[in-house]
This record gives structure tokens, sequence and C-alpha cells, in this order.
């Protein structure tokens, strides 16, 4: 997939009288092990479509909403806010303003969850519904 080219080699094979007796050609796999990793994770993400759903699933028709004989309808929720996604755009937008020269597409963020400063240190469990 980086465009290399595989490395082939022949290895020739003689008799006593010095005549080609045989020729063996091998070719190293054009595809690596990385290659076909990377490949079968971009093959699977493919397979789901932003909406979390297969996109076979997606497209049957048995979903279309003008078919009179489906069997399910598409109903979206109102979205949720993803609060870890919210502090890491924000402390991505605080670095690049701290440092404009920075390459943002070379820095791994990570995001890490700690106790509450506010003195809330509640648990999933801990809240009743």
């Amino acid at each position: 997939m980086s465009g290399w080219e595989p490395v082939t080699v022949t290895r020739y094979e003689y008799d006593d009288a010095g005549r080609l007796e045989a020729s063996v050609t091998e070719r190293e796999p054009e595809w690596s092990r990385a290659d076909i990793e990377s490949l079968i994770a971009f093959r699977e993400a493919q397979r789901v479509g932003p909406h979390g759903h297969e996109m076979s699933v997606a497209v049957d028709p048995l979903g279309d909403p003008s078919n009179p004989d489906r069997e399910w309808d598409w109903v979206v929720p109102l979205p949720v806010k993803d609060f870890a996604q919210e502090a890491l755009d924000r402390e991505k937008k605080r670095y690049s303003e701290t440092y404009p020269d920075a390459d943002m597409g070379a820095l791994r963020w990570r995001v890490e969850k700690r106790p509450s400063q506010t003195g809330h240190n509640y648990s999933r469990r801990d809240i009743k519904n």
C-alpha cells in the first residue's frame, strides 16, 4: 500500500555439463502483515456507517420509510454530549493558540478521567434513578 515494489530473485540450477536444468523465481509478498491488518481494520470500519448501524441494515428496503411493508422505523433520539471530547477540543484549541507553530497533526492526545475538584465525586452507582 505504500508504493514499494516487491523484490524478485531468480535462482538458476545447472547440470554437471553446465546446461540449465531449472530456474526458480521467488517473489516477496506484495502485502506485509501490517498492510493486511490495516486493510482489515479499514474494511471493518467501512462496514458500519457513521450512525452506528451496519450499512447492509441501513440500506435494507425493510427499513425504507416509503415501503408500506417495512419492518422497522429509524428513530433519532436527541444527541448526547461527549464531555471527554469537549475537554479534548478545548485543550487542543488552547495548545494551538499557545504554540501556533506546533504540528497539531503529529501530536497524539489522550483524555484521562480524574476525580472532580468540585467536591462532588459521585459515581454512576451513587446516583439513584
